[in-house]
């Protein structure tokens, strides 16, 4: 137990960063805490009023389930992320396996971790939706013995069931020649399918209709999820029998797991580690290439080894896509049946389009973390004979080519949608462009003054980075701004508008890049 606590307490430390908070935080690691108290009160206010909204309908007694469902979900989402750099993608693997500590503690300590962040997270949204539901009507003696067992036991069977989905693509990958590529071709599957489950379902839901959709999600997640119907099985009956068989197959399915990795973990590790190769390598003639190619290939082989960094960074523009989709779909549809009321809907829409593509392109932003994942190989960089702009602009181009290309292709397919003017199709791809570019060099600008070196784990600097943070919400905190302007003004001045932000973008891109080249060097 001792070597168990002193894991754990090293990995959260590690994770809220405790010697910053005691008096020693710079300016980024205050900027890193005001965008996460942000980003937090945005969802403690959508989890708040989802809570008045099932009220509102009376469903007031489905509150608790509802919050039981929204955490398993994200639960599962943490989980599925972390799992596979927690188990196995740690800098002290090593270190760990040469200590005189058991392998079952290991991956004890590593579980807890997981699970500890889920906990986290539920513990707000229950009890959240726990006070709406406690403040608006009369709650039984066992309210808070229901929502305490929800707490301690909702984050368990997802984490454990992302831990498997993880080991299952890490085992499978590592079989193939790019097991990073296959790894994160098959992650980037699984979110599609996660986000595109819903419109796979055969119900038919009436958007006009909300109390029968929120009812079909509870009936859906008690068919599809044994662990949701054995919490609302609690909820609604309140026996003792229900709330210790609930606690019994979480405990169970949770031993299970861990004693079963614990067997296999060392050897697990070793395979997915290890690298093997049955060509045979014969030495030809060399390739030759200019410094920026070099760079530029270097960079994109470190994009696609990396699951973490590949899913995080192309998240936005998978949504650009599943936006163009749902827009070929629904407008469609919308425009067949269109009453002429609803046309300044549709115009409104149509005109706050390239923002809305703007917001998602931005989100992929793979320059704001580039240099801090160079992590101790920086010296390599900085011992060639490399000016400081030709390294920028690998890293640049590295993420214009995972935004531009998309967003071209979506702007020209939307703005067949719109069945637009050829200045409108051109405002719907230059747009977003031109958003893309700022964004990639103001992530380098950020990354630059904020970096990173000495990670233990890329997570850490994907994720949780103050980089990473900044370069997220700064770019997109910056398209909110130029989008409110367009959603209130009409007219033929809008058009002029987004010429104008268009030309106000390539004025400040220009002079972020000649002062990011010109600054310090790396």
């Amino acid at each position: 137990m001792k070597h168990l606590s002193i894991l754990l307490k090293i990995r959260i430390i590690s994770l809220v960063r405790l010697n910053t908070l005691k008096g020693k935080a710079n300016f980024g690691d205050k900027m890193a805490i005001v965008g996460i108290f942000i980003a937090s009160a945005f969802g403690l206010a959508y989890i708040t009023s989802l809570g008045y909204l099932l009220n509102e309908y009376n469903m007031r007694e489905h509150i608790l389930a509802y919050s039981f469902l929204v955490s398993t979900l994200i639960s599962l989402f943490i989980a599925f992320f972390s799992a596979s750099d927690e188990f196995f993608g740690k800098r002290d693997y090593d270190t760990l396996m040469s200590l005189p500590i058991k392998t079952s503690i290991i991956v004890v300590s590593r579980f807890l971790y997981i699970y500890f962040l889920n906990t986290v997270v539920s513990l707000i949204i229950m009890l959240l939706m726990g006070a709406v539901y406690f403040f608006t009507g009369t709650v039984s003696g066992v309210f808070w013995i229901k929502i305490l067992i929800g707490i301690l036991t909702v984050a368990l069977v997802p984490s454990i069931i992302a831990s498997i989905v993880s080991i299952v693509v890490l085992e499978v990958s590592s079989r193939a020649k790019y097991s990073r590529a296959v790894s994160s071709f098959s992650y980037m599957c699984i979110i599609l399918f996660l986000v595109l489950a819903p419109t796979l379902s055969s119900y038919k839901l009436d958007p006009s209709d909300m109390k029968l959709i929120l009812t079909n999600i509870l009936n859906q997640a008690n068919k599809v999820y044994p662990m949701f119907y054995l919490f609302n099985k609690i909820l609604v009956t309140g026996k003792v029998g229900d709330f210790l068989i609930y606690i019994a197959v979480s405990i169970v399915l949770t031993v299970i797991f861990i004693i079963g990795l614990s067997y296999v973990y060392k050897g697990l590790n070793t395979k997915i580690r290890s690298m093997s190769s049955n060509k045979k390598y014969e030495i030809n003639t060399l390739k030759r290439s200019s410094k920026l190619k070099a760079l530029y290939v270097k960079e994109i082989k470190r994009l696609f080894s990396s699951t973490t960094y590949l899913i995080n960074t192309t998240f936005g523009m998978i949504m650009v896509v599943i936006f163009t989709i749902s827009l070929m779909i629904s407008i469609t549809k919308v425009m067949e049946n269109m009453p002429i009321n609803t046309i300044n809907t549709v115009e409104t829409l149509y005109g706050v389009t390239p923002y809305i593509m703007s917001l998602m392109v931005c989100l992929s932003n793979t320059s704001s973390v580039s240099f801090s994942l160079e992590g101790k190989n920086i010296w390599i960089i900085k011992t060639f004979p490399l000016s400081k702009e030709l390294v920028v602009k690998s890293k640049i181009l590295v993420n214009l080519t995972l935004t531009i290309p998309l967003t071209i292709i979506n702007g020209i397919i939307i703005g067949r949608v719109f069945e637009a003017t050829l200045f409108h199709s051109m405002t719907l791809v230059l747009l977003p462009c031109a958003f893309a570019v700022f964004s990639a060099i103001y992530g380098v600008a950020i990354n630059l003054r904020f970096v990173n070196y000495s990670w233990q784990s890329e997570l850490q600097v994907v994720k949780r980075s103050i980089s990473s943070v900044l370069g997220f919400f700064g770019a997109v905190i910056l398209v909110f701004i130029a989008a409110v302007p367009r959603v209130l003004w009409s007219g033929s001045i809008v058009g002029i508008y987004d010429v104008i932000i268009i030309l106000c973008l390539g004025i400040v891109t220009s002079m972020l890049y000649a002062k990011t080249i010109n600054g310090e060097p790396i």
